[in-house]
């Protein structure tokens, strides 16, 4: 995965978010998105479209759907970045019978934020049910993150006993079954920004 353009995608995003936010869209209960992005913006990404998915009890994270021919997929450093998925997705036909359908989301979680809690991203499937999200790519755009940033991406693969923490540094690229692996975010003391693929 292309460490600078993923290290470049917080500025950007952070910005576009900014300005979601100025144009009435929902605010975190407890501060602005501005106050809880901080720093100085970057340039924007034009035509994300954020949103606040629920249950908020479950997830403190603002999302934007990435879909390839609008102009966001269109701008860097999200290109550099969707073509690394493409790569990955054209490696993935080659290793497993797939629909090709394929899902994107930009996930922004503003400092201070509780994660996500654990979750499996399809239910458990031994490939025979269709339209069912197969593998989950999830790519790290956080440049300069230190251990007590938080933000790891937990793991319980199964058989192993015990989870697993990846950290999510700008450049890591994360691959696994939909179905197979419990997951959750942890909670973080800066701002965390990660790029999601589903391939079905």
């Amino acid at each position: 995965l292309p460490a600078p353009a993923a290290a470049a995608l917080p500025s950007a995003a952070r910005t576009s978010l900014e300005l979601w936010q100025a144009a009435g869209g929902e605010a975190s209960a407890e501060s602005s998105v501005a106050e809880a992005c901080g720093g100085a913006a970057g340039d924007d990404i034009p035509g994300l479209r954020w949103s606040v998915p629920v249950p908020r009890s479950a997830r403190s994270d603002f999302v934007a759907t990435i879909v390839e021919e609008d102009g966001a997929a269109r701008a860097e450093p999200l290109r550099t970045l969707l073509e690394a998925f493409r790569e990955l997705l054209n490696d993935l036909n080659t290793l497993a019978v797939l629909e090709g359908a394929v899902e994107m989301q930009l996930a922004w979680y503003p400092a201070g934020s509780e994660g996500y809690r654990r979750h499996t991203d399809a239910e458990p499937d031994d490939g025979s049910h269709r339209g069912q999200r197969r593998f989950s790519a999830v790519a790290y755009c956080n440049a300069g993150w230190r251990p007590g940033d938080g933000g790891e991406l937990r793991l319980w693969p199964p058989h192993l006993g015990r989870s697993v923490d990846i950290e999510p540094v700008a450049g890591r690229m994360v691959l696994f079954l939909s179905g197979c692996i419990p997951h959750e975010v942890l909670a973080n003391a800066r701002e965390r920004v990660a790029l999601t693929m589903w391939v079905r």
